[in-house]
């Protein structure tokens, strides 16, 4: 029965934030980046050296505030802190900024130190002696320093080595995102501090995450084409010396906190990799280092398009890793802008920051090892987080036709609002609709004004019973297409499914790419045959001359160059310019 329960709570504003605060990068061994101009420039000054990951914030306006290796936390004058010796570095850190007390942030970090917990402390901007520009320097609050997670049983979590965050769905509170490999921990950061009690998920893993130098997780931004999901959760483990070197993409509700069945990508690599999402979550991108060749990869995933029958991937770089080559990506990030980046230890004796190019469409995107030089020598990174993760923002979902809402602060909204839902909404624990706002509610199932609800009186309100239908139905409906167990075995790339041949795609190398007179081959064998194919599928004839490529009279565009040598084919996209 369709039923309307109204019975009737506290004001906490909703804190916008500003590309601003993910401006500036500080990592590594005394490494800074400047992101606020159309370039990113190096900057100096850094007092961190640093082997693990890093975090940084700066303010509103793009002014540096702080940053830290999880061991020690820098004013933005580059002296430490008070209390700043918070000792809980390790494989990756994140951070977030209080949802309501603009001057707090927490400092998660995945630890060495005590076997893998998940610790946080808080830095307070607020306090502290003032800096050159009369604002006050921050400080470490005494009394919250290597805070440790628990697990909702009192213990603390075994074998944790990687946090992300992500905006709640309520638009006023975080998801702290905590995983040891075989489980998921989800814990609500809101008003009242970090909730004591997560919401745990099974990965499914059967312990393959057991053993391990460290684990990446990355969140994606938000998905609006799906009424149960609201992100990606990519979690890859990264162990060269023993092989173990898997990942997966599963999908994740940021109303509940769980993982949900719709979403599951399985990826096998070979040697160690790294990944992240591009700005619009429609593309993961894989990179790695592969012993069996010596050979640097990227590859791009088609996130949107794959299926349990198809997943869609391809090679955007393959380049030689030994003596006078590339090396391997030690860390993959995108920034605020949406610009994926990335630094190849072995590449131009490691001075190098490269970048993704054109990341957002699937196909097109290549790599451009020499975005920028460090003029100080090499850019010495050693995890494979130690670009910092963005600051997360708060973030209402909206936009699509969603289960339940619960609501338990009071509203933010200064222009008439709907909340739709196909199930129920429920409000609770100081909810309040104050006598300036309007606001209306629409649910298929009940709408729940629980005691400590508040409507004003002046204020518009209304609720009623409505459906609320995604596509397929009043719950999404399962594509034909399923997402549910996809798998990408990139341990198999050499295998030719066409006639049983071996592939070189770990084997050869095209340079420059994008080119626009002469594509070089580099590749150890001998080069029997090549042919050039557009993107119709029309094979284009080009001469080749030892293990050049003449293609200045091509027209610019993408193109596949197929290789053939005595030890099998390998195809490869290139850009004419």
């Amino acid at each position: 029965m369709k039923k309307l329960f109204l019975s009737m709570s506290l004001a906490v504003s909703l804190l916008a934030y500003a590309q601003g605060e993910n401006n500036n990068w500080y990592f590594g061994y005394y490494v800074g980046i400047n992101f606020s101009g159309s370039t990113p420039q190096f900057v100096n000054g850094s007092a961190m050296s640093n082997l693990n990951s890093s975090a940084t914030v700066s303010d509103s306006s793009g002014n540096l505030l702080f940053y830290s290796d999880g061991n020690e936390v820098w004013n933005r004058e580059h002296q430490m802190m008070p209390n700043g010796l918070i000792e809980h570095s390790g494989p990756q850190l994140a951070t977030v900024k209080h949802p309501t007390n603009p001057n707090l942030y927490y400092i998660f970090a995945a630890t060495w130190m005590y076997t893998g917990i998940i610790r946080y402390s808080v830095v307070d901007m607020s306090l502290g002696g003032l800096g050159s520009n009369g604002q006050p320097l921050g400080d470490v609050v005494q009394n919250l320093i290597k805070v440790p997670v628990l697990d909702g049983q009192g213990n603390e979590i075994n074998d944790a080595r990687a946090v992300t965050v992500v905006p709640h769905a309520d638009g006023n509170s975080y998801w702290v995102l905590v995983t040891n490999g075989k489980k998921l921990y989800a814990y609500r950061l809101s008003s009242s501090g970090l909730s004591t009690t997560p919401v745990v998920n099974d990965l499914g893993t059967s312990g393959f995450f057991t053993g391990y130098d460290g684990i990446s997780m990355k969140a994606s931004p938000e998905i609006k084409t799906s009424c149960n999901y609201s992100h990606f959760i990519c979690i890859n483990n990264s162990n060269p010396g023993t092989k173990e070197n898997e990942g997966m993409v599963r999908s994740f509700d940021n109303f509940s906190g769980l993982l949900t069945t719709d979403y599951n990508l399985s990826i096998a690599g070979i040697d160690a990799f790294n990944a992240e999402f591009n700005q619009y979550a429609n593309i993961l991108y894989v990179s790695g280092y592969y012993g069996v060749g010596n050979t640097t990869t990227f590859y791009a995933v088609d996130l949107l398009n794959s299926t349990n029958s198809n997943v869609l991937y391809t090679p955007i770089y393959n380049g030689m890793w030994g003596t006078n080559g590339l090396g391997y990506p030690s860390t993959i990030q995108r920034n605020s802008k949406g610009d994926i980046y990335f630094h190849m230890v072995g590449y131009n004796a490691g001075r190098s920051l490269s970048q993704i190019v054109n990341p957002d469409v699937y196909g097109q995107s290549s790599i451009n090892l020499n975005v920028l030089n460090y003029p100080s020598g090499m850019i010495y990174v050693g995890a494979s987080n130690s670009f910092p993760q963005l600051l997360p923002t708060l973030s209402k979902r909206t936009g699509t036709c969603v289960m339940s809402y619960d609501l338990t602060t009071a509203e933010v909204h200064n222009i008439p609002y709907t909340y739709h839902a196909s199930n129920t909404i429920t409000t609770q624990l100081n909810y309040k609709v104050n006598s300036a706002q309007n606001i209306t509610m629409k649910a298929g199932n009940s709408i729940n004004l629980l005691p400590n609800t508040y409507i004003e009186n002046g204020a518009q309100y209304v609720a009623g019973i409505e459906d609320c239908r995604c596509s397929g139905g009043e719950v999404e409906a399962k594509s034909q297409n399923l997402k549910d167990n996809m798998r990408l075995n990139l341990r198999n790339i050499q295998s030719d499914k066409t006639d049983g041949k071996k592939e070189l795609i770990t084997k050869v190398k095209l340079f420059p790419n994008p080119a626009s007179d002469i594509l070089n081959i580099i590749t150890s064998s001998d080069i029997k045959n090549v042919s050039v194919l557009d993107i119709s599928g029309k094979v284009i004839n080009v001469k080749l001359d030892g293990n050049k490529i003449d293609i200045k009279n091509l027209p610019s565009g993408n193109y596949i160059l197929s290789i053939e040598t005595k030890e099998g084919k390998t195809s490869q996209k290139f850009i004419k310019k």
